[in-house]
């Protein structure tokens, strides 16, 4: 996404413009898929939330998964920082912090220093996928707490459960053959 004139906007200032200004930006200034999933900034070159987190596109997340393929237990983090996290009163999506016991329920990975390996890994990947050491998918925080921007959370959560409609729909098919037909 380009930003001209050097406007910076939060989504929060995003979201409490008039709605002629927000259609006037969403028009002249935001990409769509900006427009569809929320506001984000560019810093640097690099996209990302105004908290620090990348925002990846699709195609980044499904290089992101034909690169993790072969290292399974990075794989299986990657799909855990998907969530499908949600306000139950009002439907939106919020973010959600992972914590070790969430990598411990829903992995194989049994010990912190491997889950930080894998998250180094998958940062890496993203790094060397945009030219950009400043470029993290996963940042972890004090008290081995785990951010992920929430539009990764929802975009990663979409890929596992078309991944799921496809593997049950193909049980033949190998990982990757369904990670090259998402494509």
């Amino acid at each position: 996404m380009q930003i001209s004139g050097g406007i910076l906007l939060t989504m929060e200032q995003m979201a409490t413009a008039p709605a002629s200004v927000q259609r006037w930006l969403q028009s002249t200034v935001l990409d769509r898929e900006a427009v569809r999933d929320g506001f984000m900034l560019k810093r640097n070159g690099v996209t990302s939330s105004d908290d620090g987190p990348a925002v990846c596109c699709v195609l980044e997340i499904k290089t992101l998964l034909r690169r993790l393929a072969e290292n399974y237990p990075a794989l299986q983090i990657f799909f855990e920082l998907g969530c499908d996290y949600h306000n139950p009163i009002t439907g939106e999506r919020r973010p959600y912090c992972l914590r070790v016991s969430d990598f411990r329920r829903h992995t194989d990975v049994e010990n912190i220093p491997r889950l930080r390996t894998c998250i180094h890994d998958i940062n890496e990947i993203l790094q060397n996928m945009r030219g950009n050491l400043g470029a993290f998918l996963c940042l972890i925080g004090d008290q081995d707490v785990y951010r992920v921007h929430e539009i990764i959370q929802y975009r990663i959560y979409r890929f596992c459960v078309r991944l799921t409609k496809l593997a049950s729909k193909h049980p033949d098919v190998s990982f990757s053959g369904l990670g090259q037909s998402i494509v």
